[in-house]
């Protein structure tokens, strides 16, 4: 695909006498006729022939006849010069462009013609109209580019990670050579990916907003240096930073990617196992909602709803690590929605758009992860068997988790099953290591 305007557009000129022959067919025509050209085939914002047909007291298929034949006028009077200078601006002007330039574009065509001219403004909107560029955030493109852009955000969802940010080179490198960089740059406003500091994003969240500004930063930070990057709040910050995948605390103090860390440090669940470790084994609930809400500036909720988790046991008053034998799951057919013919048993979950921008499915059963093999505190991947090429997702699996098991990179799989948002998909569980999604 060429770069924009990679011609000078002053090269192309108006054809000689098509001011007048357009002033001509307004002069000659129909009021109706008139209405139909200048509020229904070449309007900005056009008015439905159903309307027309109201306001002319005629039937809406009237009207309709009515339009191909004053589209045909105008192809007759006008058409073969439009159609010759249309591609020639198209040309120059190339595929893809901003609408400043497209209106810059045109305002160059008409030089020198009067503004208030009735006839010149619908002149200027049937060029527009046979440029064939439409206009999606501000950006034009013809048909022959518009399959290549409108993918653009897909592509960007599938090379996104679990909060939304996404390979800013590797998305880069999915366009054409010619004009990569200029064409990248309009993509992504086409496509509204959002800027993040020095990243790119599919949406602009608390999450993903985090995550850029430690990316940002380049190393373990603090609250206040994520406050400072991210400008986002303190409050409550402790207990979003838990809650992004790939983010880890590296001390009591700073927060950095997984890959950047060694030994993450645990955070809120490695205090308290600290204390129960200090306290011979068994540690009061009380010490821990009266030291750990300060220390981590979160909530008291936060870390009950910690030690309610399936890492620990509480008992009269007192909190302790589960043994094996004390994490206990129920069988996977008995939090599965059902059973298919062969016997496999699945999970329903309904369909939500930031799944197909690489959101992860969360609240899982962390039965149906046990299910699949993937080991208690860990993470894996599985084979998705169907829908065919879709490669393998995520399971996630921490005992800690409040709100289970997380399945990650299932964007592909419901493209390919072609469902929208509020439809419900089985979540099979094949075997171990294999799921299919129906």
């Amino acid at each position: 695909m060429p770069d924009a305007i990679i011609g000078d557009p002053t090269d192309v000129r108006l054809p000689a006498g098509v001011i007048d022959a357009i002033r001509d067919l307004r002069t000659t025509t129909t009021e109706r006729n008139l209405a139909i050209l200048e509020r229904y085939l070449f309007a900005r914002s056009p008015t439905t022939l159903q309307a027309l047909a109201d306001g002319f007291g005629v039937s809406r298929q009237r009207i309709g006849q009515v339009k191909i034949r004053v589209a045909e006028e105008v192809e007759r009077r006008v058409g073969p010069d439009f159609g010759i200078m249309a591609v020639l601006l198209v040309r120059v002007a190339g595929p893809v462009l901003h609408e400043d330039d497209l209106r810059a574009l045109l305002d160059g065509l008409f030089a020198g013609e009067p503004d208030d001219d009735p006839a010149v403004d619908l002149t200027r909107r049937i060029v527009e109209k046979r440029l064939g560029y439409d206009r999606v955030r501000g950006v034009c493109a013809v048909a022959g580019a518009r399959d290549l852009l409108d993918g653009f955000r897909g592509r960007a969802a599938e090379l996104a990670d679990e909060v939304g940010l996404v390979d800013h080179e590797a998305l880069r490198e999915s366009l054409p050579d010619s004009g990569r960089d200029r064409l990248f740059e309009l993509a992504v406003q086409r496509s509204g990916l959002v800027r993040i500091g020095d990243r790119l994003a599919l949406r602009f969240t608390k999450r993903a907003r985090v995550k850029a500004a430690i990316l940002s930063i380049g190393r373990p930070a603090s609250l206040d240096e994520i406050v400072a990057k991210s400008g986002l709040p303190r409050a409550h910050l402790g207990g979003l930073l838990s809650d992004i995948p790939g983010v880890a605390r590296a001390t009591k103090t700073k927060w950095g990617i997984e890959d950047w860390i060694d030994d993450a440090y645990g955070g809120i669940v490695a205090e308290i196992v600290r204390r129960i470790e200090e306290d011979g084994g068994a540690t009061p609930m009380d010490r821990l909602v009266r030291e750990l809400p300060e220390l981590f500036e979160v909530k008291e909720g936060s870390v009950r709803s910690l030690v309610a988790t399936l890492q620990f046991v509480l008992s009269d008053g007192m909190v302790r690590l589960a043994d094996d034998s004390e994490v206990i799951l129920r069988d996977v057919r008995e939090v599965a929605h059902g059973a298919t013919d062969e016997g496999w048993p699945y999970w329903r979950f309904r369909v939500h758009e930031r799944y197909f921008e690489g959101y992860s499915l969360a609240c899982v059963p962390p039965e149906i992860a046990e299910a699949l093999g993937c080991p208690r505190n860990g993470k894996m991947k599985a084979t998705v068997r169907r829908p065919a090429g879709c490669g393998r997702i995520s399971v996630n699996w921490k005992l800690t988790s409040t709100s289970g098991a997380s399945v990650g990179y299932i964007s592909k799989a419901l493209r390919s099953l072609g469902v929208v948002e509020g439809d419900l998909v089985r979540l099979v569980v094949v075997g171990r290591g294999v799921v299919e999604f129906r």
